[in-house]
């Protein structure tokens, strides 16, 4: 019997499905329900926002206490995308915090980012640093882990912009959540290349 040599295909999916078991990616929209700060004049309410990120979950919890999480440089990307006023804001590179049922009575998520992607603006400033926050019931959270998908029960989800001028922060309707699947052309790639391995290796038995 012959073992079939790995080609670029094999590594590329045994990649894409490490780096998928060790990756929470959410995306969803909503609309603006109000905004403060510097540059909140850019916004308006019932605006339209689609929102991105994807977690690290095999960082390691640093915080010891049992409702509380903090993950070191968990999170790979936070994006935001408002078409009204033309914002396309790209971030990696921060931590993320979980409170699940502390002494708050709210379970409480917040995701940081500091590298901007493409120099994102807001007002012509340069963003220095962005970050996405969710209040809610304290089923929100089932533990202090970061979870794998859109948390349950949200009932604040807002958003804070750093620039030159200070924070702006944008907040969204929790009624208006709505989680988009990811796209299927990425799970179809990955079947059809999981598929192309299982060929190679039955031709070459």
């Amino acid at each position: 019997m012959k073992f079939p040599a790995i080609g670029f295909s094999t590594l590329c999916v045994l990649s894409f499905a490490a780096s998928a078991a060790h990756a929470a990616q959410v995306n969803f929209s909503s609309t603006v329900t109000f905004a403060s700060g510097p540059h909140s004049g850019l916004f308006t309410a019932g605006d339209f926002v689609s929102v991105s990120y994807e977690l690290d979950t095999s960082v390691a919890d640093t915080n010891l206490a049992g409702d509380a999480g903090f993950f070191p440089g968990a999170t790979l990307n936070l994006s935001f995308e408002f078409p009204e006023p033309g914002l396309s804001i790209n971030f990696s590179s921060g931590n993320v915090q979980t409170f699940d049922n502390t002494s708050n009575p709210d379970d409480q998520m917040f995701i940081f980012a500091s590298v901007n992607q493409g120099s994102s603006l807001l007002g012509g400033e340069v963003i220095q640093a962005v970050e996405l926050d969710f209040i809610g019931l304290t089923s929100m959270l089932p533990s202090d882990a970061i979870p794998n998908s859109l948390p349950n029960d949200i009932t604040d989800p807002f958003a804070f912009f750093n620039t030159a001028s200070g924070w702006t922060q944008v907040s969204f309707s929790a009624d208006d959540l709505n989680v988009i699947p990811l796209p299927a052309a990425v799970w179809l790639f990955a079947g059809a290349l999981v598929g192309l391995i299982g060929f190679k290796r039955k031709r070459t038995v």
